[in-house]
């Protein structure tokens, strides 16, 4: 066995992900035990918790864009070049925007016809969401 046994972690590399995993474990309990409150403030709860959450996760990534990092490497300068398990590049930041924003609003754009459902609800439902409001 060789070089260390205990590994340095880049916290910095590692904040935008573990804000947006505490933020998603959160919006799940308190979907899960806030109950079903009628009220427009607590429906609009969880979607302000994820908006905030974003925000708060693009700070730590923004600062990463010219700052290339990793973490949780395995080697030293006598074996080689480092194996790291976690590595924070432009390539990732992109794709993490990516999969934060992007395809969500690809079905919306999509050119296609409405259900006929949707045009007895009234000028609330749009094609994307085929289904009425408030429900």
């Amino acid at each position: 066995m060789s070089g260390p046994l205990v590994q340095s972690v880049d916290w910095l590399a590692l904040a935008a992900p573990v804000t947006l995993a505490v933020a998603a474990v959160l919006v799940l309990l308190l979907d899960a035990f806030g109950g079903r409150s009628g009220s427009p403030a607590a429906r609009l709860l969880p979607t302000t918790l994820t908006l905030v959450a974003l925000v708060v996760a693009a700070v730590p990534a923004a600062r990463l864009w010219n700052d290339p990092r990793s973490t949780f490497c395995t080697g030293g300068a006598l074996e080689g070049p480092a194996s790291c398990s976690f590595a924070v590049d432009r390539f990732t930041l992109v794709f993490w925007g990516w999969c934060s924003s992007g395809p969500q609003w690809w079905p919306c754009s999509a050119p296609r016809r409405c259900p006929s459902d949707a045009r007895r609800w009234g000028s609330g439902a749009s094609c994307c969401s085929a289904r009425p409001p408030g429900r």
